[in-house]
């Protein structure tokens, strides 16, 4: 017994290594191209908060000796620079998970639905893996998300690696 429901081990399927079709990798394709714009886009993020601490500055200008507008100028670029940086990482780490998926492939569980959870980055399912322990946690679309509640068995594609859903349906439970 566990979350309140009866789970039959036995019933669960785990699928792993499927190979993805073409409109899967296409979308895969898109989003890498996607994560190669991101870094620059938010590192431009930098330049409308410089332009607000120049206008919250604005009334010392007048004062300013050289080396303050160099110092003002080395700030906005190592700000830019770390920005950037940490977009870079964080492109990185979805680029390789993006590109693990497209050589292993996806994975196909059927299982029951044990966890339903929001966060700030996205809407997540967890599925009961096959040992009592092991938990599958998923990003889902909203859409999905309303549809189902715990306790209902499921089929879901999904990319094993960036852990999210291509598809999900209701499992005929015998």
């Amino acid at each position: 017994m566990s979350d309140g429901f009866d789970i039959d081990y036995n019933a669960i399927v785990l699928e792993e290594g499927i190979p993805l079709n073409e409109g899967e990798l296409k979308n895969s394709q898109k989003e890498l191209a996607m994560l190669r714009k991101l870094p620059p886009l938010v590192a431009l993020l930098v330049l409308p908060v410089m332009a607000f601490i120049c206008w919250l500055l604005r009334d010392n200008f007048a004062s300013f000796k050289y080396y303050d507008y160099l110092l003002l100028l080395g700030a906005t670029v190592i700000s830019y620079f770390f920005v950037f940086l940490i977009g870079k990482l964080i492109g990185w780490y979805d680029t390789r998970n993006l590109k693990k998926d497209m050589i292993y492939g996806k994975a196909c569980i059927t299982s029951v639905l044990t966890g339903c959870d929001r966060t700030e980055y996205g809407v997540y399912f967890t599925f009961q893996g096959k040992e009592r322990k092991k938990k599958i946690r998923i990003q889902v679309a909203e859409e999905q998300y309303r549809l189902y509640v715990k306790g209902d068995w499921l089929v879901a594609e999904y990319l094993p690696f960036s852990k999210k859903a291509l598809l999900i349906n209701r499992a005929e439970k015998d």
